[in-house]
């Protein structure tokens, strides 16, 4: 089940995609503890984190686009 977390279409493990998860987990967190009335963490803190998310996504995406295109 987690594997497709982890490792990308050719079945080699990917780091970026481990962090990703990790970071969307951490993110998942805030936000229910924010549902739940912690608080200790502002909106502003689980925003940062899902638009770091997106950003990276966004990089390693393009970088791979770019990767494919030269070889």
């Amino acid at each position: 089940m987690f594997r497709s977390f982890f490792y990308n279409s050719k079945g080699e493990f990917n780091p970026v995609y481990f962090w990703i998860t990790c970071f969307c987990l951490v993110a998942l967190v805030l936000m229910l503890l924010r549902v739940f009335g912690a608080n200790t963490f502002s909106d502003a803190l689980v925003l940062g984190v899902l638009g770091f998310i997106q950003i990276w996504v966004a990089l390693y995406n393009k970088q791979s686009k770019d990767k494919r295109e030269i070889g």
